[in-house]
């Protein structure tokens, strides 16, 4: 084939989400917009020169994808691509004008998706709104890359600038294929995979247990996305960092066995399955902390506990799990479904935690030219997200849900539920997991009339399976 590099598999996780790309070709979810606002004295040119040269590097971003008349999948690695970028010069336009015209070109550019068989989907604009003022939107799909790969090109940019802008070679070594990571997918042992995904889940094979708190009437019937953020006050930020060192705990386990009491605790049961965002990135495969592509995984999590069960010994029985499903953390969902047995008319989990450090949206291209980026809104087909994201300074929570299945209160109720755990957690380090109490007897008892009575129609049943097969991915992508 011309203009072909090379030809490979797809991975598990990529095969999922171009299931939902294909079946789902209007919606947004694998679909982002990066924003920047960017200050200095910019060479526009040069800045894109600089990201030909960041597409020209990493594999990953000149990838097409192929599936028609095919077995499996394929993602095909181009010689050579063009990069989209569109530049345009609103400086004689209104601040007004100006945003009408970014709202339109927002909106064009998501409705066009991508032709994911045709060109790798990545493009870019620039708009100068001033002499020293641009506005940058980076599009691209997440069958590319995952929000790992932010810090790698970020890291790479000023330098590729610099070197270009001082027309002198760029100095940088050779990046890292993605097919790295496919190789070593491939020389995996399923046995080991089968045998811990089988010990977490082998016994659900009648369904696993999910969470009521979706049961919340939201007073919605049209599906609608939306979030609520909270930062947690100072001082509770202080008391579980200081909680973590001093039990040898990490934080995200903390805070995702948090999520999984609340779950508990709704599902007036002692076990519940949540959903965790991993890296996906082995420990074992070198240099790949620098490679370009998609590695995230969203996988099922068991949180269960006997109420006499003390609260730290438990936590870091689970923070020992988490460690031993990293060496499994490759696994697809349908894989594990397959494995254990379980039901294809249910998802493996309704809820997801995920689980980020905070990066700084202000990033120096020269020494008089910076870029801050814009948060881009969460997406998610998953009915709730909850994602944590930690630093030093401390910690920040916010909630996106479908507010056809919840309402706005419900979901603050949860946001403070939240914390009062986390409270509990580290004011209570001796504790039994039973002495915690979030509910009156009144509406532990309507928790559980509520799950009971859950029973689902045969309509119903098959429009969960027929979600289970387009909306595979189950994913929130950052």
């Amino acid at each position: 084939m011309k203009n072909v590099s090379d030809v490979y598999t797809l991975t598990p996780m990529q095969q999922l989400m171009l299931i939902h790309a294909l079946s789902n070709p209007q919606s947004d979810t694998l679909f982002s917009q990066f924003q920047y606002t960017i200050k200095g004295n910019l060479d526009h040119e040069i800045l894109q020169q600089t990201w030909e040269h960041i597409v020209q590097r990493h594999p990953a971003l000149q990838t097409i994808f192929l599936w028609k008349d095919l077995n499996k999948p394929l993602q095909v690695v181009k010689k050579e691509t063009k990069l989209p970028w569109v530049y345009q010069d609103w400086r004689n336009l209104s601040l007004d004008e100006q945003n009408i015209r970014l709202a339109t070109y927002l909106h064009e550019d998501k409705s066009a998706g991508f032709e994911l068989d045709r060109t790798p989907p990545i493009r870019f604009g620039l708009f100068q709104l001033k002499d020293d003022g641009y506005h940058l939107v980076w599009s691209s799909h997440h069958l590319i890359l995952d929000r790992w790969c932010l810090s790698i090109l970020a890291d790479e940019l000023p330098r590729i600038y610099a070197s270009l802008q001082q027309n002198k070679p760029v100095n940088l070594p050779p990046a890292k294929p993605f097919k790295d990571y496919i190789s070593w997918l491939q020389h995996q042992q399923e046995a080991d995979a089968k045998a811990f995904w089988h010990s977490e889940f082998l016994k659900y094979q009648n369904g696993l247990p999910l969470n009521t708190i979706r049961s919340f009437d939201s007073g919605e019937t049209a599906p609608k996305q939306a979030a609520q953020k909270a930062t947690f006050p100072t001082n509770l930020s202080e008391k579980i960092q200081s909680f973590t060192r001093k039990e040898h705990l990490t934080l995200s386990t903390v805070l995702q066995c948090a999520w999984g009491i609340l779950m508990i605790n709704y599902n007036s049961l002692n076990d519940a399955t949540i959903g965790v965002t991993v890296s996906g990135r082995p420990a074992d495969l070198p240099g790949v902390e620098k490679i370009v592509g998609t590695f995230i995984n969203n996988l099922p999590v068991r949180i269960v506990y006997e109420e006499t069960e003390k609260l730290v010994p438990w936590l870091k029985k689970n923070q020992k799990k988490m460690s031993e499903m990293q060496k499994f953390d490759y696994v697809s969902q349908d894989s594990i479904q397959k494995w254990c047995q379980l039901p294809y008319t249910e998802p493996l989990f309704d809820t997801l935690f995920v689980y980020q450090q905070a990066v700084s949206l202000e990033q120096p291209l020269t020494e008089d030219v910076s870029l801050i980026g814009i948060p881009e809104g969460a997406k998610s087909n998953i009915p709730i997200t909850l994602t944590i994201e930690g630093s030093d300074s401390g910690i920040t929570s916010w909630i996106s849900y479908t507010t056809n299945d919840f309402s706005d209160a419900s979901v603050a109720k949860l946001l403070e539920q939240l914390q009062n755990v986390l409270e509990w957690i580290v004011e209570n380090p001796q504790a039994e997991l039973r002495e915690l109490s979030l509910f009156t007897e009144e509406e532990r008892q309507t928790l559980k009339n509520r799950r009971n009575s859950r029973i689902q129609s045969p309509i119903e049943q098959s429009h969960i399976a027929t979600q289970r097969s387009i909306d595979a991915p189950r994913t929130s992508l950052e």
